[in-house]
């Protein structure tokens, strides 16, 4: 008997939110039609899916180190050259940054500028130069050499790093 008038008051109150709601009702409509047991054959995509790029470290570290030096272009300063000792430690320490998940700087580095999350070399340099002491970074004038590292955690997520010198 109790669940009878449980039942009863579920009807009545779908039919009421199918009065009043139109949006909820086709909720409920999709819920309860009647489904037909054909099989559903997968069409392919009219057009082709092209695959995503392959990550390649060593050119987008060396297309930051190009943005850096045409950000110094564009405020009169001389471009930087590859060092490849910073390099070498760029690399390095976004590896580590990836497997700890986490951005932050290296302990004992000095000259060093990081990122976390940016797609691209642009996106990258386009927030180190909205931020303070990034921009400074990059535009010092005394500084002669750069390195530049990228790395990828598990996920895809990018970890960038640039040393000067």
């Amino acid at each position: 008997m109790k669940a009878r008038r449980f039942l009863i008051c579920v009807v009545a109150a779908l039919a009421f939110v199918a009065a009043t709601r139109p949006a909820e009702a086709q909720f409920f409509r999709r819920l309860w039609r009647p489904r037909s047991f054909a099989p559903q054959y997968w069409a392919p995509p009219s057009a082709p899916i092209a695959p995503p790029r392959p990550f390649d470290a060593e050119a987008e570290a060396r297309a930051v180190e190009a943005e850096i030096n045409a950000v110094r272009k564009r405020n009169g300063l001389r471009p930087l050259v590859f060092d490849a000792e910073l390099a070498a430690g760029s690399r390095s320490w976004s590896a580590v940054m990836a497997r700890l998940g986490e951005c932050r700087h290296a302990p004992a580095a000095t000259s060093e500028i990081c990122a976390a999350g940016q797609r691209t070399p642009g996106e990258t340099i386009v927030d180190w130069f909205n931020s303070g002491g990034h921009r400074a970074e990059m535009l010092n004038p005394y500084y002669a050499r750069v390195g530049a590292g990228v790395a990828v955690d598990r996920w895809g997520q990018r970890y960038w790093t640039a040393r000067f010198r």
